[in-house]
């Protein structure tokens, strides 16, 4: 008769006794009678889960370890372009003339920032550069009435004689006073602008 049973076994490949589901059997064959067993181990169920839940454990440990450095590598050349910008804007100074260099990169937004940074760092010295040549021809403008106006009054108190003389000394000093104010008056509206 056909029979199954739990039992324990010694299995050589596992070294060890296993516990295993066993059928036993007879037939007959060539009018002798054979008796045949038949074993599955019930724990290779759980050997195979530990083994892969192990091997599940190392493919993620596999593949966490290689999104990282792949997105570090990765990223930091796709990054490199940025960072270069940045580095450059960090050390702008103005007034040191120096460039905007370009930075080689094949993303369209970066190239689009670099155009835009470059253009931001031109129209800034450009404009330093003007204020800097407005400035200077101001105060020279400043300085040139101012000297004419204290060369008259010194003239006008070494005259003292005359009376017609100092009246039109001191009509050019008004004039020339009037102009150092508006001069001024457009000095204060421009650097306001």
């Amino acid at each position: 008769k056909k029979s199954f049973s739990d039992t324990l076994i010694h299995v050589p490949s596992e070294h060890g006794q296993e516990l295993v589901r066993l059928m036993t059997s007879g037939f007959k064959h060539e009018g002798r009678r054979y008796r045949l067993q038949v074993f599955a181990s019930t724990l290779e169920e759980d050997d195979l889960l530990e083994d892969l839940l192990w091997a599940l454990v190392g493919l993620y440990l596999l593949v966490l370890v290689t999104i990282v450095v792949v997105h570090r590598l990765v990223l930091r050349k796709v990054w490199r372009p940025f960072h270069g910008i940045l580095a450059q804007l960090k050390g702008f100074r103005l007034g040191t003339g120096g460039g905007f260099a370009e930075v080689p990169t094949t993303v369209h937004e970066f190239k689009e920032l670099n155009a835009a940074a470059r253009g931001l760092v031109g129209h800034a010295n450009e404009a330093y550069a003007q204020q800097r040549a407005f400035t200077e021809n101001a105060a020279h403008e400043l300085q040139t009435p101012l000297a004419i106006a204290i060369n008259k009054l010194e003239l006008l108190a070494e005259v003292g004689a005359d009376e017609g003389q100092p009246m039109a000394a001191i009509g050019e000093v008004i004039v020339i006073l009037e102009r150092l104010t508006r001069l001024n008056r457009y000095l204060l509206l421009l650097a306001r602008i």
